[in-house]
């Protein structure tokens, strides 16, 4: 009978369920330790692509339609030894009328910081349609950091001769 109680006992012993390896409480310490993790990251993201995002959600939020004016700008390009010269405008499109204003009011600085970007730029880097995109892209971002906000909506060259 002895025999028989110790094997029931052996079968109780493995019929028991096996203990859980995480217990709740590691289980929600794991859900948190995510949960900020993903937070962080989210953070890193928005923090470095933030112009990105804003000019996305802007270009389906904003009306746009307001637009400044520089005409006929002649600038002689770096590495030329004043022989070439480049004609240009340019249209910079704001969203609303006080950004429109806020412009208007700092356009003799906008112009200046135009000059002197494209006046460093090479007779090659203004011929070529991929360096005139980043162009676009670095004019908006120059006029951008004289209002001091993302302000330009787009930049439009209305003429562009080089000679």
């Amino acid at each position: 009978m002895q025999e028989n109680e110790y094997e029931e006992q052996q079968f109780q012993a493995y019929d028991e369920p096996k203990r859980n390896r995480f217990p709740r409480l590691g289980k929600f310490l794991l859900i948190i330790a995510i949960v900020i993790g993903q937070a962080v990251a989210a953070y890193f993201i928005i923090k470095n692509y933030y112009p990105d995002i804003q000019e996305v959600v802007d270009s389906y939020t904003s009306t746009g339609g307001h637009f400044i004016h520089l005409n006929d700008i002649i600038i002689n390009p770096a590495e030329s030894g004043g022989n070439r010269y480049l004609v240009t405008s340019l249209a910079f499109e704001f969203d609303n009328q006080g950004d429109y204003d806020r412009a208007s009011e700092r356009q003799a600085q906008i112009l200046d910081r135009v000059n002197m970007h494209l006046r460093a730029k090479s007779i090659s880097d203004l011929n070529s349609l991929e360096m005139r995109e980043q162009i676009r892209v670095e004019l908006k971002q120059e006029v951008d950091g004289v209002l001091e906000q993302n302000m330009v909506r787009n930049l439009f060259f209305t003429k562009y001769v080089i000679q």
